[in-house]
């Protein structure tokens, strides 16, 4: 009779029948903690495991509590397939927005509108500026942010995580303009001068 085979086994022992069958190293063992995955103890399975393989998962920035995709345990404020989609929210430490009357190049008139309320609430300024053929109205918005990620001693990198780097990678701010309790005009500022992006978060 022939020996039988088990699913993702590269080793066999030598066997005489499908009674004897035993599985000695499964496929993708890198060595004693580097497998994707794991032999049984009686050698007829192999078990998946958190891996670098996209069959699996890899479970970042997050920990596998018994090695195996399903005991995937994501880190504090992430969350989603392999902790990939991020709950928490970035920190406001400072902002403010100005609008300006440029006249040439030259700012004239500035009013300012800091953020309020711990910084998550709409802020209002009333002004009398107005729009003329000869100056050039201007929004302003600064602001400075940052994004604290799980601390590494609390939930350290598996060996298959060469590098990794989680942060803001845009912002924006929205506006409005109001006229005796009417809304006449709207828009969103982008910060394009941060130097952050998907591939440059900061």
């Amino acid at each position: 009779a022939r020996c039988r085979s088990f699913s993702n086994c590269e080793r066999y022992n030598q066997c005489t029948g499908p009674s004897d069958s035993r599985c000695t190293r499964c496929q993708y063992d890198r060595g004693p903690t580097q497998k994707a995955y794991q032999v049984s103890n009686d050698g007829i399975s192999c078990t998946k495991l958190c891996s670098w393989r996209p069959d699996s998962k890899f479970c970042y920035p997050g920990r596998c509590t018994d090695d195996t995709p399903s005991s995937c345990t994501c880190a504090p404020g992430f969350a989603g397939n392999n902790c990939l989609t991020i709950s928490a929210t970035p920190t406001i430490h400072y902002c403010i927005w100005k609008l300006k009357r440029m006249v040439n190049g030259v700012e004239y008139d500035v009013i300012e509108a800091p953020c309020t309320n711990g910084m998550t609430t709409n802020s209002s300024v009333w002004t009398n500026i107005r729009q003329e053929l000869t100056n050039q109205n201007q929004l302003e918005a600064t602001w400075i942010t940052s994004f604290q990620g799980p601390r590494t001693p609390d939930w350290p990198r598996q060996y298959y995580i060469h590098d990794h780097r989680i942060g803001v990678v845009s912002a924006s701010v929205d506006w409005w303009l109001q006229r005796g309790g009417t809304r006449i005009s709207s828009g969103t500022i982008h910060c394009t001068d941060g130097g952050i992006s998907v591939g440059n978060p900061e």
